[in-house]
């Protein structure tokens, strides 16, 4: 399996693009996440959006939606001349799915996409297959209704915290990870702006890979004003957690 880091940080700015993933096993894939930079992060890992077939949609944020009636079309546009897309499947909370809905009927009304899009709204405790994917996923506590989940192959699994504070109900989810991606957003001297805004702490990823016996964490939703404080990030995970921690770039690809 593996997982490409399409952005890492908590704000799209000149050089990183808010969080999106994409996991893939041959031709089964899922993207999660889908913001105002998902066609310039597609291109940088030189992949086509056509090529995906599922999409995962946490919640109604704008770095993780406004990205998706321009995915949509992108997937129209790069096929045009050529087959057609396969149908997409995307899958979100109610008042998730219904802004992706909304988007797509008022930015292209005029367009009838080559292929069909799937609308699934899901609750957290729901699974869906993507393949050979399976997709487990809870409710995460974030100030509006959002979604974080895994993602397993045969023995393989990934975790996803999305955006949310410290959420032991993954737990079970997240057990024995192979990999754990948790947001990291702040250092441990902003505790008090995280709770107040439903952030994790770089601190609080630490310990909740340690809690499920990740093997491996990565920190992203990185805040902006701390690109370039990796170390201090990382070493307050690792202060809890001693397993390997990582922060990925834009297009750091994981292989589990």
């Amino acid at each position: 399996m593996n997982i490409t880091v399409l952005g890492s940080c908590a704000n799209q700015i000149s050089n990183r693009e808010g969080v999106a993933l994409l996991i893939e096993q041959g031709t089964d894939n899922l993207l999660i996440d889908c913001g105002p930079g998902i066609a310039a992060a597609f291109g940088r890992v030189n992949r086509r959006m056509s090529d995906v077939t599922n999409l995962l949609l946490t919640h109604v944020h704008g770095d993780h939606i406004t990205g998706f009636p321009y995915f949509v079309w992108n997937r129209n546009f790069e096929r045009m001349g050529s087959t057609p897309a396969q149908d997409l499947h995307v899958y979100g909370a109610k008042d998730t799915i219904e802004l992706a809905q909304f988007a797509i009927s008022h930015c292209y009304p005029e367009i009838h996409f080559s292929f069909k899009v799937h609308y699934h709204v899901i609750q957290g405790g729901e699974t869906f297959t993507c393949g050979s994917l399976s997709v487990k996923t809870i409710n995460a506590i974030h100030t509006v209704p959002c979604l974080a989940c895994s993602i397993e192959m045969g023995n393989k699994k990934v975790a996803y915290s999305c955006d949310s504070l410290p959420n032991d109900e993954l737990y079970p989810l997240a057990k024995d990870a192979d990999l754990l991606i948790h947001e990291g957003m702040l250092l441990q001297n902003a505790e008090i702006m995280a709770k107040k805004v439903r952030h994790s702490l770089a601190k609080d990823a630490g310990a909740f890979a340690q809690k499920v016996r990740a093997k491996h964490l990565a920190l992203v939703h990185i805040a902006p004003a701390l690109l370039g404080q990796e170390n201090s990030l990382s070493s307050e995970a690792k202060n809890m957690f001693d397993g390997m921690v990582t922060i990925p770039y834009d297009g750091t690809v994981y292989c589990i």
